[in-house]
């Protein structure tokens, strides 16, 4: 499938080999394979951070620099200059029992919670609440993204 699988924070961190799952406050070792093929790893935090900083910035460029050109068209199409091939998808997301923002939105699971209910992931829209379009501030790590909500996964190689 073109934009891949949504997990859930279970299924993403591999509970019974890490032990991390809903309701339960989980310090894996790092780096964490979860659902990734041998020789890959879910990004950490610190992970994210690094690539952010490397693209343009936290809440700065990296969104337009990481965004694929072809699937973010709502609500209106972006242009993404993507010049590292990160070619991240607008796959949307599962939030309280619905699945939304198909072409507006991706978050990608971090290995690092916030809490036993809440997780970090990396969110990439084409939106922000203030304003409509393609603004540049779009990319950025969330420390609240519930653990009963979806996200996907982008592997890292080892």
């Amino acid at each position: 499938a073109k934009y891949g699988r949504l997990y859930f924070w279970n299924i993403a961190m591999d509970t019974l080999n890490t032990g991390c799952g809903k309701y339960v406050t989980c310090k894996p070792s790092e780096p964490v394979q979860g659902v990734c093929p041998k020789g890959w790893h879910i990004p950490s935090e610190l992970e994210m951070i690094v690539l952010l900083n490397n693209v343009g910035g936290e809440k700065i460029n990296a969104a337009q620099n990481l965004r694929a050109s072809d699937s973010w068209t709502s609500p209106v199409k972006c242009s993404s200059i993507d010049p590292y091939g990160f070619s991240a998808l607008a796959a949307g997301l599962y939030y309280n029992t619905n699945y939304q923002d198909f072409h507006a939105e991706t978050r990608f699971t971090l290995s690092s919670e916030y809490d036993k209910e809440r997780r970090k992931v990396l969110v990439i829209t084409s939106y922000s609440s203030t304003e409509l379009g393609c603004p540049k501030k779009t990319a950025e790590i969330e420390y609240f993204w519930n653990k009963s909500n979806t996200a996907s996964v982008r592997c890292i190689k080892d």
